[in-house]
């Protein structure tokens, strides 16, 4: 059996440790603030020191400032003795702590703390280094200050500053500020450190306009703190009339408002086109009404006005903005003009606006009124031609579907009313009575109706059975005489002269009748005499 070896491995884990407090902030001038050093030792070991170490700004290397060497005292080492004029340093068994008044400046580096002990059973030490802590100071911005300048003819520049303490410094006398110029701003004053950025503002009576941030740095090393200015370049305009340029440092570490702004802004503009109103608000005034005009138009300095009536007149009806006309008489009537003007810089400038007032001795419609009488006219016009267009539409639309052919309105003409007569011949006188009834140019037929009404009477009268015989003897004569072409028209229209019994249009034994070719009776007046006359 061959023989096992083992080999053990042992993992030492150190409990050591030293550990330097958090980073941390101050402002200028704070008391109490501390740098503590805390450690934690294995069973046995002995220190050999324990130290607080400072970044040295001109080489970037550490360099203790604090020490306790064994089991001595604390003591301020020379560099820190630079660093630190008001300090307190105390070393118990497990931490070593640094107090110092009035943070400073020349404060604000890097720190850490270093630990050596002698593990037991030992010559050599081991050294134990903690993470790095930050030590920041802090400063807060300061009120900025406002100027602004342009060039003039003799004056290089002008500067108005004030902050937001109320406090005015007039270098030069204010000047007014004239449309179209162009003004420099200039922002400036401590904003604190970490340093913080200038914001532009314009305040205007109902609103305030953010405008941009452009913040150069300058650092005060004296003040540990910064140096902001920030340029503002603008061009007057009238909008910015009585409005005020701000300027607001921000800064992370002060919440107060800290801004300065300039006066406000007086700026000369040319007038305006004038904007005229009338009172009452109407398109026709009465006789005896009271008619105010007001005419409104903006212009610095204060425009001129003047009112006057018709384009052609030069007579001034008044110097106000408000012209009345008291109890209107339709001569007042007219085109009513206002003009406006002021003068910038030793220029006038002018602008004018009008309106026309027409005085009626009644009126029927008022002003406002009136639009709605216009809409109402058309709406209700819409209305009456829609109505009107559907009726024609279903009109044409019945008379389609219910008129009859033309051909069966000829055939009811024709059609015979007196059915009871049993003989052909009869039959057809009555076809032409009733065909040809109204007719001047059907002689023939007349002349036989009334020959046969003649012969009716002689009957009665006489009341004899031979009289009644000759009649219709004399009549069938007649008919056969001097209707022979109507019977025989009549005859070739119809299959069958007997009543109730004729054909239609339609039926295969129809013969074409010259008869046909018209639509109505009326239509066979205009035929010629040899045709009609029978």
């Amino acid at each position: 059996m061959v023989g096992t070896s083992f080999k053990l491995v042992y993992i030492v884990i150190s409990c050591r440790d030293v550990k330097i407090s958090e980073s941390a902030a101050g402002l200028i001038g704070q008391n109490d603030t501390e740098i503590k050093c805390t450690f934690i030792l294995e069973e046995g070991d002995i220190i050999s020191s324990v130290s607080i170490l400072a970044e040295n700004l001109t080489n970037n290397q550490f360099q203790p400032i604090v020490a306790s060497v064994k089991e001595h005292i604390a003591f301020l080492l020379p560099f820190g003795q630079i660093l630190f004029e008001n300090y307190t340093v105390e070393k118990t068994e497990k931490e070593l702590l640094l107090v110092f008044d009035d943070l400073r400046c020349k404060h604000e580096r890097q720190y850490r703390c270093s630990l050596k002990v002698f593990p037991p059973q030992s010559v050599l030490t081991t050294e134990l280094s903690s993470e790095i802590m930050m030590m920041s100071a802090q400063v807060k911005p300061s009120k900025p200050k406002i100027s602004f300048s342009k060039q003039l003819e003799n004056l290089d520049s002008l500067s108005i500053i004030k902050d937001s303490s109320n406090n005015m410094d007039i270098k030069h006398q204010p000047v007014i500020f004239v449309e179209g110029e162009n003004v420099t701003f200039n922002c400036s004053g401590n904003v604190g450190r970490p340093p913080g950025i200038i914001l532009w503002q314009t305040i205007l009576p109902e609103k305030q306009m953010p405008l941009f941030s452009n913040t150069s740095l300058d650092e005060l090393p004296q003040l540990c703190s910064y140096n902001g200015i920030s340029l503002l370049d603008l061009q007057v305009t009238a909008e910015v009339n009585q409005a005020r340029i701000r300027c607001i440092v921000q800064s992370g570490i002060s919440d107060d408002g800290l801004y300065a702004e300039s006066e406000r802004f007086n700026v000369y503009f040319k007038v305006k086109d004038p904007l005229i109103t009338v009172h009452p608000d109407e398109l026709l005034y009465e006789i005896g009404e009271l008619i105010e005009l007001q005419c409104k138009a903006s212009g610095n300095p204060a425009p001129n006005y003047k009112w006057i009536k018709d384009s052609s007149s030069n007579e001034t009806l008044t110097n106000n903005n408000t012209f009345v006309i008291h109890e209107a008489n339709i001569s007042d009537s007219g085109l009513y003009t206002c003009l406006v003007n002021n003068f910038v810089n030793d220029i006038v400038y002018s602008a004018a606006g009008s309106k026309y007032v027409e005085i009626v001795r009644y009126r029927w419609i008022y002003g406002k009124s009136a639009k709605l009488a216009v809409l109402i006219t058309v709406i209700s016009s819409s209305i009456m031609l829609i109505v009107a267009t559907g009726c024609i539409i279903i009109c044409r639309l019945k008379n389609s579907l219910t008129v009859p052919s033309q051909g069966n309105k000829y055939l009811d003409t024709v059609r015979p009313h007196n059915q009871a007569l049993a003989k052909p011949e009869i039959l057809a006188y009555e076809y032409a009575s009733a065909s040809f009834e109204g007719i001047e140019e059907s002689r023939v037929t007349l002349e036989a109706s009334n020959t046969f009404k003649q012969q009716t009477e002689k009957y009665k009268n006489d009341k004899q059975p031979t009289a009644i015989s000759a009649s219709v003897s004399d009549k069938e004569t007649m008919v056969k005489s001097k209707s022979g072409d109507i019977r025989e028209s009549l005859e070739n229209h119809y299959a069958s002269p007997v009543p109730e019994i004729y054909d239609k249009l339609g039926d295969r034994r129809h013969k074409p009748n010259l008869a046909e070719k018209f639509d109505t009776i009326v239509e066979l007046k205009h035929l010629s005499e040899d045709k009609c006359v029978m």
